[in-house]
């Protein structure tokens, strides 16, 4: 880990043991069949609609799990009023973090347990053009680096913690802090000039406010040479969170206004009505 003392609100989270992925079944039963516990008919008696869609109610897997744990029990009008309760209306009033907090559960909570081709292909691509010191900002909980025998150190960065806790990298110092937090001002003051070799943010700089103050802040912290790899894809994520759409044009005009070189790459990963892309920029 590079040498740096913590400020701006930045603060290192222990390691601890990880925590168990949530993957209820209940998640499937209840949001996308219907039931479990009762029937559809006494469900629906109780005020119930047959599904409860993610995207109408954005319901917190604990919160399904404690349903769940309330129609075992029989108590089918609590666990309808439960429901409601922790649902629609909670989820509005919660700040940035809170939803953030929300899509980490749901993320884990529809995850099946198996990683995609996707996932390891471009894990593979930024581990083999990786080096050094790497910064993996916006991190979230799955790492896009691997073993590498020229990567020295990763500093893993989020402001999410519940996401942060659950980063899977072995050994990674992880430091919550909000990039958001960025402009003319502030910025990771922290992490000394040139002092990264490898910088990265997959999917999440169109949750950036300020991203041109975001990039004048990574060629600050990265070294002559040093790479910064920004994966994105255009209609995906988060719209209620989202500042833009994913365009790799754009962000390749900030990275060169700031002094990057620069190239995009158009990934190989299908989707529908979405293309993938690596911006790689050099620091000059």
């Amino acid at each position: 880990m590079p040498n740096f003392e913590l400020g701006n609100g930045a603060r290192v989270l222990e390691e601890t043991k990880a925590k168990a992925p949530l993957r209820s079944p209940v998640v499937v039963s209840l949001f996308k069949t219907g039931l479990l516990g009762c029937s559809v008919a006494e469900w629906q008696k109780a005020g119930g609609k047959e599904t409860y869609a993610f995207e109408d109610y954005r319901v917190s897997s604990q919160a399904v799990i404690r349903a769940d744990g309330l129609l075992k029990q029989g108590k089918i009008a609590e666990a309808v009023e439960y429901v409601h309760e922790n649902a629609h209306k909670k989820y509005q009033d919660r700040t940035t973090e809170g939803k953030w907090k929300y899509y980490t559960e749901r993320q884990l909570a529809e995850c099946a347990g198996s990683e995609g081709e996707d996932i390891k292909h471009l894990r593979s691509l930024l581990t083999n053009r990786a080096s050094g010191d790497v910064l993996e900002a916006m991190c979230g909980y799955t790492s896009y680096f691997g073993d590498n025998p020229k990567i020295n150190n990763v500093i893993a960065m989020d402001f999410c913690q519940e996401a942060l806790e659950l980063y899977d990298r072995p050994g990674a110092t992880k430091v919550l802090f909000d990039l958001e937090s960025i402009d003319d001002e502030n910025g990771v003051d922290f992490i000394p000039d040139s002092s990264i070799n490898t910088a990265s943010i997959s999917f999440g700089v169109d949750y950036l406010s300020k991203p041109l103050a975001v990039y004048e802040e990574f060629r600050r912290l990265l070294a002559p040479g040093g790479k910064f790899f920004i994966v994105g894809a255009s209609h995906q994520g988060f719209p209620d969170l989202q500042k833009r759409d994913f365009c790799p044009a754009f962000h390749a005009r900030l990275l060169k206004q700031v002094g990057f070189a620069n190239s995009v790459e158009l990934l190989p990963y299908e989707r529908q009505d979405s293309q993938f892309y690596l911006v790689e920029a050099t620091k000059r």
